[in-house]
């Protein structure tokens, strides 16, 4: 018995790369087309009250190379007046973020403020990473267009009302970044 074991177990090499080649080809990973998705609505209207924000961190943002052109001025404003009403600790965090980014993103500045606006209607643990989420979809967008066939709008909303269906929950605002 423990020799046929032993014979079973061991193969030539031609018989296992013909073994190795069947499983493959048989288990190789295979592309699935994306499903089709609907999203209705749109992100909701308004602009956020930047009437009265702080002018030092509305400056210190605009020193940062993600905003550091002209038309991005009217973000800085509104990221500082969301940026306002965080923590301490979590504005610091979120601008740190902010200061590591190296140039705008490919979008319309109007776009980010839109988003903005948007992220403004949720809970403040939110804020942090529908921004920071922001910046990422934005600079994947064009390679990920491709995939899912949606305009970069369209999935902001989704992603929105993911975060707004999280932050209903005490707990969930950890979950936040597993969107």
């Amino acid at each position: 018995m423990g020799t046929e074991a032993k014979s079973q177990m061991t193969t030539d090499p031609k018989t296992l790369a013909r073994k190795l080649e069947l499983w493959y080809a048989t288990n190789q990973p295979r592309p699935s087309p994306a499903l089709p998705v609907e999203v209705e609505g749109g992100l909701p209207e308004g602009q956020l009250d930047s009437s009265r924000v702080d002018k030092q961190m509305t400056q210190k943002l605009q020193e940062f190379r993600v905003f550091s052109r002209p038309e991005w001025e009217p973000v800085c404003r509104d990221m500082s007046a969301l940026a306002s009403r965080l923590s301490d600790p979590a504005r610091q965090r979120l601008i740190e973020s902010l200061g590591v980014i190296s140039a705008p993103p490919p979008v319309s500045p109007e776009l980010l403020r839109k988003w903005l606006a948007a992220v403004g209607s949720l809970l403040p643990g939110a804020y942090s990473a529908a921004v920071m989420e922001f910046f990422q979809l934005a600079w994947m967008w064009e390679q990920l267009r491709q995939v899912t066939g949606l305009e970069l709008e369209q999935v902001l909303v989704l992603l929105f009302k993911g975060l707004r269906a999280l932050g209903e929950g005490p707990r969930s605002a950890a979950m936040m970044h597993f969107l």
